[in-house]
């Protein structure tokens, strides 16, 4: 081989080397624009992902402020005046809070008195009424009502509580109380709402309405009660008492559980409402652990003709419920206009001096379903007694055994146990005392977290044995 041949050789193969080592050169360099390409991309994906949270939350906690401004306050339609032609447009006819019912019952001077100063009693910058909820509109959304005056007021704490501990699902959770309007700003603070708020959300997820009821819408429904069933059986003739024929115009939808203040929940609520919406009734009763019939309740009075639908034998022998504790649909109640007829029945009672039953709300409202015409369907089902567990206000020696094996606990009779002379104490106080730690307001942080805020101490409860 010539040199020239040699060299030409060697030229070759260097070029061949040359070409080799560019190639994986340039495949080191795409790999390295890949990897940094990539990593800016994740930075900024980051980056935009938390931005977009901390807007989210800014935005959630100007519009948690908002809706509880005093310049829009949770209040129904009733309270605010009608949207003129001229400011009609763009008025989206949507309220903070459900029915009529609402605020009914306050004059022009005790709204006025609604409108504090937002932080007078909170501390500064807090004006917040921790009133919005998630679950607010989830048809899983498990409702119940009470009705009370504020000689009940330690009665319903210990039943919100006990309710609140039984349920399986707090966050789909909400109770309303439906008081005078003499009694709002107790209750509302008892349950730790500000005077300018309708509502709160606790820690533990459960949203907790008070509404104002006005004693005159119901007065059509207000049974006479004899001086004397008044003084074995209390205050049965209060308006709250019968302010239960109307929840209707508060939830108009909602199948709600309506408890008396005098109960304590040992089993969740749900399951009752679940078997009235499977059976597609408008009411569930609870059967007695000892039936009762109707004609302990029914007299025939002399000189009065009642006109109901049944027979008076036939009615006297039906099975009579304790309505403390009943599951109701507003929508067929509404549908069926089933607080008409009551009030229909309360109209004939009243007309006959009051002599057509013995008692108040209870009998109305059980002759509303039992009054049945020939060939009427039943429109009610019934649970267990165990649900309505009563007579805990007057009949003693029941073991604490048996008081716990039961779902509902209910001290109907004179010796509540939040008096001094009450019956079975031990079963009620605990919820009592567990109240303030389970109803404490919900308060969202500045970084979206959640904070405790003790409420104001109600009076203190009477220990068991005083």
């Amino acid at each position: 081989m010539t040199a020239r041949s040699r060299r030409s050789f060697w030229f070759g193969q260097a070029a061949r080397y040359l070409l080799l080592v560019g190639a994986i050169a340039c495949l080191c360099g795409f790999g390295f624009l890949w990897r940094v390409h990539n990593g800016a991309m994740q930075t900024y994906g980051d980056d935009t992902t938390k931005n977009s949270q901390q807007r989210i939350g800014l935005l959630d906690q100007q519009l948690r402020k908002l809706l509880a401004s005093p310049g829009l306050p949770a209040v129904s339609p009733i309270s605010l005046p009608l949207p003129t032609a001229s400011s009609a447009e763009g008025w989206s006819g949507s309220f903070a809070s459900e029915g009529p019912l609402d605020m009914i019952g306050l004059s022009q001077g005790d709204a006025d008195n609604q409108e504090t100063d937002p932080e007078e009693g909170s501390s500064a910058g807090d004006t917040d009424c921790h009133d919005t909820h998630p679950n607010a509109d989830s048809p899983d959304m498990l409702h119940v009502v009470f009705a009370s005056d504020a000689n009940q007021a330690e009665g319903v704490q210990a039943s919100v509580a006990s309710v609140v501990s039984s349920t399986a699902s707090p966050d789909e959770l909400t109770i309303h109380i439906i008081v005078q309007a003499q009694s709002l700003n107790d209750f509302k603070m008892r349950f730790g709402i500000r005077p300018e708020c309708q509502a709160t959300v606790s820690v533990t997820g459960v949203l907790i309405k008070v509404h104002a009821v006005d004693g005159r819408l119901i007065e059509k429904s207000v049974a006479k009660v004899s001086s004397n069933l008044r003084k074995e059986r209390g205050a049965i003739d209060t308006p709250e008492n019968f302010a239960r024929f109307y929840m209707h115009l508060i939830l108009e939808r909602a199948v709600v559980i309506y408890l008396d203040a005098d109960t304590i929940v040992q089993a969740d609520l749900a399951e009752l409402r679940k078997q009235l919406l499977a059976s597609g009734k408008t009411i569930g009763f609870v059967s007695r652990e000892s039936e009762v019939k109707m004609d302990k309740f029914l007299k025939k009075p002399k000189g009065c003709s009642a006109q109901l639908g049944a027979s008076w034998k036939k009615l006297i022998a039906l099975q009579a419920f304790n309505v403390g504790v009943f599951a109701v649909n507003l929508q067929r109640w509404k549908e069926q206009h089933v607080a008409e007829r009551v009030e229909e029945l309360v109209t004939q009672h009243n007309r006959c001096g009051g002599q057509l039953w013995v008692g108040g709300s209870q009998p109305p409202l059980l002759l509303a379903f039992l009054n049945l015409k020939q060939g009427e369907e039943k429109d009610y089902i019934v649970f267990p007694a165990e649900w309505n567990y009563g007579d805990l206000g007057w009949r003693k020696g029941i073991s604490a055994s048996k008081l716990q094996s039961k779902k509902v606990l209910h001290w109907n009779g004179n010796r509540k146990p939040w008096k001094t002379e009450g019956l079975y104490k031990e079963m009620w106080l605990p919820h009592r005392q567990r109240f303030d730690s389970l109803l404490k307001p919900y308060s969202a942080s500045d970084t979206g977290g959640s904070t405790q805020r003790l409420v104001a101490q109600s009076p203190a409860v009477s220990k068991p044995g005083s």
